[in-house]
């Protein structure tokens, strides 16, 4: 590189990493004396680790957002294909799709709080089905292992318990006075870890 600025004149770059892990700027001109007669070349060599671990991180950061993008997109459409199909009235696909988004929205809420580690799945049940039992906690009963569900995982399960919720409220146990509802998961260990969730609804008068 030295040859080739005394050759042309002309300055050159590059960003090198050494043995050790570290990133410089290597910045070669040629060195011109006060005769304005060229005299050798200068070799400035900057530090630039910290910028190249930003530049790192930045281009991570980025992956991850859009990745995030994507999936929720793809969820969107789908509650509003889902909700266009269930929905007999422009009315009723508005307050379906509005209901879905929420439910969306508070499963992103858990991802937000823990830095996008994962959602507590007690959390996101109660999250879920809390607005359905009202002032009366004593409705629902919630019974599990500690567990946080992945990102990906997080917003469409929320989805389901929203679904299980909304059918409970309108059909089932939850749409009586004196209906509760029950909701357990265990998991199982194995190369493919799988979650089963049970759910239980009663009345006074029945059982579901």
């Amino acid at each position: 590189m030295a040859q080739s600025v005394l050759a042309h004149l002309t300055a050159i770059t590059r960003e090198v990493r050494s043995r050790a892990g570290r990133w410089f700027d290597i910045r070669l001109r040629p060195y011109r004396t006060v005769d304005d007669k060229i005299d050798g070349v200068v070799i400035t060599f900057v530090d630039i680790t910290n910028r190249k671990a930003w530049e790192s991180r930045q281009a991570l950061l980025l992956g991850e957002l859009t990745h995030r993008v994507k999936n929720t997109l793809a969820v969107v459409q789908s509650i509003a294909h889902l909700s266009l199909r269930d929905a007999k009235s422009a009315k009723g696909f508005v307050a379906q799709f509005d209901d879905r988004l929420s439910a969306l929205a508070k499963s992103h809420s858990l991802l937000v709080e823990s830095d996008w580690a994962g959602a507590d799945l007690g959390t996101l049940v109660s999250h879920q089905l809390d607005p359905y039992v009202g002032r009366e906690p004593g409705r629902l009963r919630v019974e599990g292992e500690a567990l946080s569900l992945s990102p990906d995982l997080a917003s469409p399960f929320g989805l389901i318990l929203h679904e299980l919720a909304t059918n409970a409220a309108k059909y089932g146990a939850l749409s009586q006075p004196d209906g509760k509802l029950s909701l357990s998961w265990t998991t199982a260990r194995s190369a493919h870890p799988e979650i089963y969730l049970e759910g239980a609804a009663w009345a006074a008068s029945q059982e579901a």
